[in-house]
């Protein structure tokens, strides 16, 4: 299982497919600790470059663009993600607060008109700022939420 753990974190995507399709029983729920341990591995400190990093979290997700946000405290990444209907936006909530709890990590989100759903990361302890834990919830919940 240690091999299955490592080819997971490096290869998420690759894994969840190939578990899918060859080897059904392996449970989702170990595939979603194995992802979730990857939040809370990751680094709290400050990203050194965040502009660098966004643009590798970028190149990862389809479809969606991660930006960079100022506030005084400090900087926060955010997207929108927008869905075909109120159903799939209320799945995408629901994955959202099952990740948070999770990963012990939350996030400031609105939904609006239950079709876009807009998500800010950032980290208040022990600064604020972008880190390793927002850039790796902010790939995860895009790869999970785009398979919905």
């Amino acid at each position: 299982m240690i091999f299955l753990s490592q080819f997971c974190i490096l290869y998420r995507d690759i894994f969840l497919n190939f578990t899918r399709e060859n080897f059904s029983f392996v449970p989702e729920e170990f595939v979603m600790k194995i992802v979730i341990d990857r939040i809370k591995n990751s680094s709290r400190e400050l990203a050194v470059n965040v502009n660098e990093e966004l643009t590798k979290l970028n190149s990862k997700c389809r479809n969606i663009e991660w930006k960079l946000g100022k506030r005084e405290q400090g900087n926060y990444i955010h997207a929108i993600f927008h869905f075909q209907n109120s159903d799939i936006a209320l799945k995408a909530v629901h994955l959202l607060n099952e990740m948070q709890k999770a990963a012990n990590h939350h996030t400031t989100f609105t939904l609006e008109n239950f079709s876009s759903l807009k998500i800010e990361l950032c980290t208040h302890q022990p600064k604020y700022g972008v880190t390793e834990v927002d850039l790796a919830f902010a790939e995860i919940f895009t790869g999970s939420v785009l398979s919905l």
